[in-house]
């Protein structure tokens, strides 16, 4: 007689399979919610730039945070609550925040200005969007190629006021959080409160 807890046991592990291979996707929100930061943290930049260091100081890890409870609820809302996953997901964007963090010690260094610095920060951003796309999220691969088209237009259009970028940058969140929302792998639409 076969024990339940082993079928029990044999079902969790081909359900972590199956939910691998047909990923829920993330919810759009997250993207919606970076949008708004994004665009708030780029007018500040204009607007009142000695307050912006200690605007994503504060914006960056709340965001994140903010991120991690809506990606959880919605997974866990869609039955795909898969704590490895979880994990994944802190590890490299938090891998991305300690990174931005210790780079900034350059700044305090004297080795690099605040705005070589915030150019520095979207080619790193970038380049999370991007691996992102590659292991996680196919639709996050756009969001890595605009924020590289930022970092080139930062870098060689610096006079150009971060509130034209950081509006570009939002749209491209909206663009993706919208096509995102639209369709779900399993082709069901899916509602923004979710």
């Amino acid at each position: 007689m076969v024990e339940l807890a082993s079928i029990a046991e044999d079902l969790a592990f081909v359900r972590k399979r199956v939910v691998r291979t047909s990923h829920p996707g993330f919810p759009a929100s997250i993207l919606f919610l970076w949008a708004g930061i994004v665009l708030a943290g780029s007018i500040l930049t204009d607007v009142a730039h000695e307050a912006a260091g200690l605007y994503w100081l504060l914006a960056g890890p709340s965001g994140g945070i903010a991120s991690a409870f809506l990606g959880r609820r919605w997974a866990r809302i869609r039955g795909h609550d898969d704590h490895q996953e979880g994990i994944t997901q802190a590890l490299h964007w938090g891998g991305l925040l300690v990174t931005l963090f210790t780079s900034a010690l350059l700044i305090l260094a004297g080795a690099l200005s605040g705005q070589a610095f915030g150019a520095q920060a979207l080619l790193l951003v970038s380049l999370a969007y991007y691996y992102a796309g590659l292991h996680m999220h196919r639709s996050l691969l756009w969001l890595a190629g605009l924020q590289f088209v930022v970092y080139l237009v930062v870098v060689l259009a610096p006079g150009l006021p971060q509130t034209v970028t950081g509006l570009f940058t939002a749209a491209g969140f909206i663009w993706v959080g919208v096509v995102t929302r639209r369709a779900s792998p399993s082709g069901h639409t899916l509602r923004l409160e979710q």
